[in-house]
C-alpha cells in the first residue's frame, strides 16, 4: 500500500491532494528520479525500531517487498524538491 502510494504520486502528482504512507519508503532506486508532477501534500509515518522497514533505507521484509528500500528522509526530499523546499 504504502510503497505503491509513494510510487503513484512520484508518477503522476495531479491524481492526488497529497499522499500518505505509513511504514513505508521509495524502492532504494527511484527517489533521484522522482518528480512529481507539481508539489504535493505528503505524510510519511517511520519508525526507528522497525527492522521490516529500516527508517534509514536497506533490506526491507515485507510480505509485498522484499528489496531495498531508499531511507525516510530520501523518501521525503523527492518530494521537497517538488515544492522547492530545502528540508532544512
Amino acid at each position: 500500500g504504502g510503497i505503491v502510494s509513494l510510487q503513484a504520486a512520484c508518477a503522476d502528482a495531479r491524481l492526488f491532494a497529497g499522499v500518505a504512507a505509513a511504514l513505508s519508503s521509495l524502492p532504494k532506486d527511484q527517489p533521484a528520479s522522482c518528480q512529481p508532477s507539481r508539489p504535493t501534500a505528503m505524510m510519511l509515518i517511520a519508525g526507528d525500531a522497525d527492522r521490516r522497514m529500516p527508517i534509514r533505507g536497506g533490506p526491507a521484509d515485507l510480505n509485498s517487498f522484499k528489496g531495498e528500500v531508499a531511507s525516510a528522509e530520501e523518501t521525503v526530499q523527492a518530494f521537497a524538491r517538488a515544492a522547492s523546499c530545502s528540508g532544512k
